[in-house]
């Protein structure tokens, strides 16, 4: 088998789609080899063969209900089909299917999204875009996200967690950095109980997104040329080009994707730009000079992005980290123009899940266990390995882990976003686990089999604090800042707000950076509008915080609104939600 693997990868490298089909088939069975317990049959490798239930016994929920109806037709990997959505989330009570009042009724487009899921899993993944009734986009607020019209709904499945794209998306926002925002809901397609989702903001430029420049066809030079673009590496090579530098062990070449625009939106002159100045990065990062403060790499990147991204994939120790879902974009250089990398994306076979590339270990680097990679996403891209041999960048690791694991990632933090998760979780993953019968099951790639929901989270929770111990002891080795270096602004930008955890019980916090001493004030209202919590105090430039307790909130309703008020300008209000 191994040998017949070994051709099949070698051969045909996922150009077509029965290549990839094969390729996975195979995969399955070498990890099964490898974890005792979870060697499976190939006619049993999709979950109806282990205990798929066709109805599930429910009256309400906590989450909100995403009600989809096809009209009968089958939801396609592509293109989207138009369906009708409506959408039961009441403010102040539990939602029932039967409830007529709708926070959306409405037509959407949608389509089947990922490859692995589709072959594998009886939960699928889907991409949305509301719509008008004559098919054009709709602008909408769902769930309390911003107004758009691109979402995803992320069917966890072999993460039995349900919830650690939610963690790694959360640990990015807590660095100030827009990754995409999640609510948890349920789902039902054409009537069938379909199970917990997680409702996500896709990855697409907007202000309230990826807040970059637009880039129209006719800038195509001087300053309106350099921006805005984002860009994706990953196994996808339609719309792409190949960059000059192989992967980080000289095994793949390394794609990079033109995702917003896409590829077919831009001009010559645009694809050009953006793959000139990306390629004169690498250039500068795989030079004898590459260390250099203006010739080198810092030229073109801006780097705490960098470390951001490279902490949150070495803590999730994420098996597609830094090779497979690497998104990063570039503003005008009028607005900064560096090379931002993130947003986040796709953690699900992170923090523990997945049984290959040493994913489930809590002790060494990430991309030293993928290697040279694998049938289809091949190896790292070799950029932060180099840039860890730089000692300046090692020292901005090091003072960038103490700042965020003294709070926002201390341990504490962590897995109180975890239990909280697990709690409004706790009702709906009962019918989720009754509709598709897993627990017990090996699911491709688990690297842990808990038997019941709680062990699953209690293995996420012991696992991330190995891994944790693990980051703490290699990183206090690097040399500190020395000379006169200072991060003090490179960590901060106007009022980066974050509230956690939310939803949330005993306390609630709002942390948020100031340019400058400014009167604060917080209020929360109820579904009513009527303001039962106000807050006000004058705050330092820089990080502060302001704790609100959960007694505070004096009545019985769990939906509120926040109101984050700096010298009289509304900077942020949104959905709170207490349990």
């Amino acid at each position: 088998m191994l040998s017949l693997y070994s051709f099949i990868t070698n051969t045909f490298i996922m150009r077509t789609s029965i290549a990839i089909s094969i390729c996975l088939l195979f995969t399955q069975a070498i990890f099964s080899q490898d974890n005792p317990g979870t060697d499976i049959p190939d006619s049993e490798l999709r979950s109806e063969s282990t205990g798929l239930k066709n109805t599930v016994v429910f009256t309400t929920s906590n989450l909100p209900l995403l009600l989809i109806n096809t009209q009968g037709k089958s939801i396609p990997d592509e293109p989207k089909i138009t369906a009708t959505l409506k959408i039961i989330n009441n403010p102040d009570k539990d939602n029932n299917i039967n409830d007529k009042t709708y926070e959306y009724d409405g037509y959407i487009g949608i389509e089947k999204r990922g490859n692995t899921a589709q072959i594998f899993f009886d939960k699928y993944s889907y991409t949305m875009e509301t719509r008008t009734e004559s098919g054009e986009n709709l602008n909408v607020s769902l769930l309390g996200l911003p107004e758009e019209n691109d979402w995803v709904l992320h069917g966890p499945y072999s993460d039995k967690s349900l919830m650690r794209n939610a963690l790694a998306y959360h640990l990015g926002n807590l660095q100030g950095r827009w990754s995409p925002r999640t609510r948890f809901c349920e789902v039902f397609i054409n009537d069938e109980y379909r199970g917990v989702f997680l409702f996500t903001e896709k990855i697409k430029r907007d202000r309230n997104r990826v807040d970059i420049a637009t880039l129209l066809p006719e800038d195509i030079s001087g300053d309106e040329l350099t921006g805005g673009y984002i860009l994706r590496i990953d196994r996808h090579r339609e719309g792409c080009w190949i960059s000059p530098f192989m992967g980080r062990t000289g095994s793949w070449e390394i794609p990079i994707s033109y995702l917003d625009p896409k590829h077919d939106e831009l001009t010559d002159e645009q694809k050009a730009y953006i793959k000139s100045y990306v390629t004169e990065f690498e250039t500068a990062l795989d030079g004898d000079n590459f260390k250099d403060p203006e010739s080198g790499y810092r030229a073109y990147i801006d780097v705490v992005s960098f470390i951001d991204y490279f902490i949150v994939t070495e803590i999730s120790r994420d098996l597609d980290g830094y090779r497979c879902s690497v998104y990063f974009h570039k503003d005008k250089d009028s607005n900064g123009g560096k090379l931002v990398a993130s947003p986040l994306w796709d953690y699900n076979l992170g923090f523990g899940n997945g049984n290959f590339m040493d994913a489930d270990e809590t002790e060494g680097w990430t991309d030293e266990g993928i290697g040279n990679g694998d049938w289809g996403g091949g190896e790292c891209v070799f950029w932060w390995e180099k840039l860890m041999e730089d000692p300046s960048f090692n020292a901005r690791i090091k003072e960038r882990w103490n700042s965020l694991r003294a709070n926002k990632f201390s341990n504490a933090n962590i897995f109180g976003f975890i239990d909280s998760c697990a709690n409004v979780l706790s009702e709906a993953q009962v019918r989720n686990f009754d509709k598709f019968n897993i627990l017990s099951d090996y699911v491709w790639p688990n690297a842990y089999i808990g038997g019941s929901y709680y062990n699953e989270i209690d293995y996420l929770k012991s696992w991330i604090s190995q891994r944790l111990s693990w980051l703490d002891i290699q990183i206090a080795i690097l040399t500190p800042m020395t000379g006169n270096e200072d991060l003090s602004d490179a960590f901060t930008s106007d009022y980066q707000v974050l509230v956690y955890p939310n939803p949330f019980k005993e306390k609630v916090t709002l942390n948020f950076n100031l340019p400058g001493n400014a009167e604060v004030d917080i209020i929360i209202r109820n579904i009513l509008g009527e303001k039962i919590v106000h807050k006000s105090k004058v705050c330092s430039a820089g990080e502060n915080e302001i704790n609100i307790e959960g007694g505070e909130f004096s009545q019985s309703n769990n939906l509120f609104f926040y109101t984050l008020i700096v010298d009289g300008k509304t900077i942020q209000s949104e959905k709170l939600i207490k349990y």
